[in-house]
């Protein structure tokens, strides 16, 4: 399929880029157990939001509830790349039994040592799959707060 020269155009000058994903929880101190301790994200950041922040309207929280945010990176990564926001002071709904959407993070080098650390920490955890297309291996985790994600680690063994 041939473009057109003036659409071409246009597509170079789309730069599409994702800043940072961001999802809630209910205690941050118990959720950074499993992204800083378990999978090694780094805390660049933990701050109140104020109550005028419009992350309350982001999320349809009311005001009265209280937030913080912390911004996470990998070690080598660029500043919050995931964006963790705490909820206090009402109750968040339950987690889903279909789930809206899924983080994929990618370890290298420590899978069954992380694998191990998830089941002990006592989180939901699926098996282990060995896929292809491209080699990989990978497991489900659900979070405490029911955030699911796939940690993989492509072409590697431990």
């Amino acid at each position: 399929m041939s473009m057109s020269p003036a659409f071409a155009e246009t597509l170079a000058l789309v730069d599409p880029y994702v800043h940072r994903s961001n999802f809630l929880v209910r205690d941050i101190d118990r959720a950074l157990r499993l992204y800083r301790d378990i999978l090694g994200f780094k805390v660049n950041a933990l701050v109140p939001v104020k109550s005028e922040s419009f992350m309350y309207d982001v999320f349809n929280i009311d005001r009265t509830a209280r937030m913080r945010i912390a911004f996470l990176s990998s070690p080598d990564s660029r500043f919050g790349a995931i964006g963790m926001t705490e909820v206090k002071g009402i109750d968040l709904p339950p987690a889903a039994t279909v789930f809206p959407s899924a983080l994929i993070v990618e370890i290298k080098g420590r899978f069954e040592s992380v694998y191990d650390q998830i089941r002990a920490a006592n989180l939901d955890v699926g098996r282990v799959y060995e896929l292809t297309n491209p080699a990989r291996r990978e497991f489900l985790v659900t979070d405490v707060d029911g955030h699911r994600i796939i940690i993989m680690q492509l072409h590697a063994a431990d």
